[in-house]
């Protein structure tokens, strides 16, 4: 029997230029070159745990965070004042991880510029790789890429079935569907952060969709549903569940879910990886698909 549920209309602050993080890769370093009397890129985009190396080029300054995050000059150790020559210092916002909204940290030059935007000023916006508890329990102000294949139900990855092992991420993605909306079809929460796939299966063919996670933190969930109709207002689309599986084997374990199409037409279906809980060390995984 189908179950249906509803997916959350959701409103996002959407930022485009993140840096992309293959699996397995360091986190990247993302340069501020700090000059008369300007920070370039003045805003810059980033994830929580990676980095910003501020440099100065020429004159006397500092960055310094409108919270006191932060204050960088020729260390980001102590209480920087302003300071001249060529210093270069580094800050990870790794403190942002955990935080119930991450979003923009405004900043300034102690010597140009002021709180709120005056003078001298910059702003590094933090996007959380994954929601630190994985689930979405309000409406939440978090930054997001967005954009990206597959972030939403209306646009999907259209993967070539057979497909193996290819690689994907929630880094980035927004929050499309809320599977938990019918516990009965997953008996566990899938609240996080997601990424859709779209497949065809032909009449008397079974899909088969597994999610293996690189991390061993991360706990994710594969379920399937059917296409949304009209596709473009997937947002308050009602949806059928045909197939699911999460926390079965638990953080850093693959999950499987299947369906069958016993209709006499082909059927087209989104197959869904999402996230049980927060992603220890990154959601990146890989995924497989195959209609026999």
């Amino acid at each position: 029997m189908s179950r249906a549920f509803r997916a959350h209309a959701r409103i996002w602050m959407v930022t485009v230029g993140a840096p992309f993080l293959a699996a397995g890769a360091l986190f990247p370093v993302t340069h501020v070159a700090v000059g008369n009397t300007f920070f370039s890129p003045a805003v810059v985009t980033i994830y929580a745990g990676e980095q910003v190396q501020w440099s100065n080029t020429g004159g006397s300054h500092n960055a310094r965070a409108d919270d006191d995050l932060f204050q960088c000059s020729v260390d980001c150790i102590s209480n920087n004042g302003v300071a001249s020559g060529g210093w270069s210092s580094t800050f990870t916002f790794d403190s942002l991880e955990n935080a119930t909204n991450a979003g923009p940290v405004p900043y300034y030059c102690d010597n140009h510029g002021l709180p709120g935007g005056l003078g001298m000023t910059g702003v590094v916006i933090v996007q959380r790789a994954i929601f630190s508890d994985g689930f979405e329990g309000n409406d939440e102000l978090e930054w997001s890429a967005g954009a990206a294949a597959g972030d939403t139900c209306a646009n999907p990855i259209v993967p070539a079935i057979p497909a193996a092992a290819l690689a994907g991420d929630l880094r980035g993605a927004k929050n499309d569907l809320d599977l938990t909306l019918n516990a009965s079809c997953l008996s566990a929460s899938a609240k996080g952060r997601d990424r859709v796939y779209q497949v065809v299966v032909g009449n008397g063919n079974v899909l088969t969709a597994t999610v293996t996670p690189v991390s061993t933190g991360f706990d994710p969930a594969i379920y399937i549903v059917d296409l949304p109709s009209p596709a473009g207002a997937c947002a308050f689309a009602t949806y059928s569940c045909l197939g699911s599986s999460g926390h079965v084997n638990g953080p850093g374990g693959a999950e499987t879910a299947t369906f069958s199409n016993t209709s006499a037409a082909p059927r087209t279906v989104l197959v869904v990886v999402d996230s049980i809980a927060a992603a220890v060390a990154g959601s990146e995984y890989t995924i497989d698909l195959s209609v026999n």
